[in-house]
């Protein structure tokens, strides 16, 4: 019995890969069975890399915000002038807003880099004099009418 070129001597189609299914072994002689052998490996010593020179490339700088300064005393210096304005506390809160707004300004005369609210305490300053001013008028006013009210006798 002539077994066809493709098929074994057993008569049966050849196993997985050309391997007789029954016993595992090759089922043509000149085919060599070649089994997986990983490469050899040495041990492996850690290197570093090495070292690259270092060289300098200038970079755009990069963008810091503005520093925040410290404008409590400006701010407060106004507070205080437009409580005595709104809340006629005139002189009990106007003379204090002089007081802090002139702190403010010397605070920001001697570190202008710390300290802001410049025109919060110019605001601050010119609003409690125009207050105190206006009552001091109007003290003297109502002083005048009382004086001229007792002279005419109408009292």
């Amino acid at each position: 019995m002539n077994a066809p070129p493709n098929q074994p001597p057993s008569g049966r189609p050849p196993g997985p890969m050309g391997f007789d299914p029954n016993t595992g072994q090759p089922l043509y002689p000149a085919q060599q069975q070649q089994v997986y052998q990983p490469p050899a490996q040495q041990p492996q010593v850690f290197q570093p890399p090495a070292q690259q020179p270092q060289v300098f490339q200038p970079q755009s700088p990069a963008y810091t915000p503005p520093k925040k300064l410290d404008e409590t005393l400006g701010w407060v210096s106004v507070g205080l002038m437009a409580a005595g304005w709104l809340m006629q506390f005139h002189l009990f809160a106007t003379i204090p807003a002089l007081i802090v707004g002139i702190m403010a300004k010397n605070k920001i005369k001697k570190d202008p880099e710390k300290f802001g609210g410049g025109t919060m305490a110019t605001i601050g300053i010119i609003g409690s004099i125009v207050n105190i001013v206006i009552v001091f008028l109007l003290v003297f006013i109502w002083i005048a009418i009382m004086l001229i009210a007792l002279i005419s006798g109408n009292m």
